[in-house]
């Protein structure tokens, strides 16, 4: 940038269908750039960048003021109920590329919904089960004998073990199971962590921290924050180690909106902070 008291901080915004990305990223620019509903569906279709106006009182450098600018990318969730995966990764590369390309990206903010439980690749392993279990069972009744069955379906033994015990549970007869990918629709299966990691690359943790919305429903439910931690799934906790413990929970408070909004920014500057302004190059 030309002028030496202004910096401009990117940040992009991940997250599962209806987690509030879009709503998370109006609140950070302090506008309504995103459109943002209630839907059954996915509602954000393509990746946007919001621009807030310019702020002052967040940092200084070598005894003078820096004014800040923050630069938010708005991405489709994932899963997403109208676009493959595949091409919802293409499209945010390239938003990431034309955006981020020489500036690069300071921070990514995974959004979870603090109200729903977070399992990250369990909760795909559901969907493998639907997926396949009419297909299993179908075959099951096809067989004049059962032991028969481990020779036709060549199984990969890396899937879950939770999941393989409910099947032999169900198909008495079944010495070890998964699944062949011509069964599987990976498009359905993503995990929620297999996105950003792919988009960002190995250095993801360094610039990664998790948003938590909803999180009025901590309060209504009587839990502090920390309680609410305390209760979480091991793979959550798991998430919030690797990204050496950067989160934000994200409150819907009417008109303390303002307040709330420079609370966040003051955490995220933190966070940015203790990276040494490094950013990750999309180059």
């Amino acid at each position: 940038m030309t002028n030496t008291n202004k910096m401009i901080i990117n940040l992009a915004v991940f997250g599962q269908t209806q987690s509030g990305k879009s709503s998370a990223g109006n609140v950070l620019l302090g506008s309504t750039d995103f459109y943002s509903s209630f839907a059954p569906g996915s509602v954000t279709n393509d990746c946007s960048l919001g621009r807030s106006c310019y702020l002052r009182g967040f940092m200084r450098r070598g005894g003078q003021e820096i004014i800040l600018q923050i630069q938010v990318l708005d991405t489709p969730g994932y899963p997403h109920s109208k676009l493959s995966t595949s091409y919802v990764k293409q499209e945010v590369k390239k938003a990431l590329a034309h955006h981020f390309g020489q500036e690069g990206l300071h921070l990514a903010l995974l959004v979870q919904r603090a109200d729903v439980p977070f399992f990250g690749q369990e909760a795909s392993d559901s969907v493998q089960l639907i997926q396949v279990l009419p297909l299993l069972m179908a075959a099951r009744h096809m067989l004049p004998d059962q032991e028969q069955l481990p020779d036709i379906f060549i199984f990969d033994r890396a899937k879950s073990r939770c999941l393989k015990r409910l099947l032999r549970s169900m198909v008495p007869g079944l010495s070890w199971i998964s699944f062949p990918s011509r069964l599987i629709n990976k498009e359905n299966g993503v995990s929620v962590l297999s996105f950003p990691v792919e988009l960002l690359g190995d250095s993801w943790k360094n610039y990664t921290a998790v948003l938590f919305t909803h999180a009025e429903k901590i309060e209504e439910a009587g839990l502090s924050e920390e309680e609410y931690l305390r209760e979480a799934s091991d793979t959550l906790l798991t998430l919030l180690s690797s990204v050496q413990h950067r989160y934000i929970f994200l409150y819907e408070r009417g008109n303390l909106c303002n307040e709330q909004r420079i609370k966040i920014l003051e955490r995220i500057m933190e966070f940015i902070k203790e990276n040494h302004f490094q950013v990750l190059s999309f180059t």
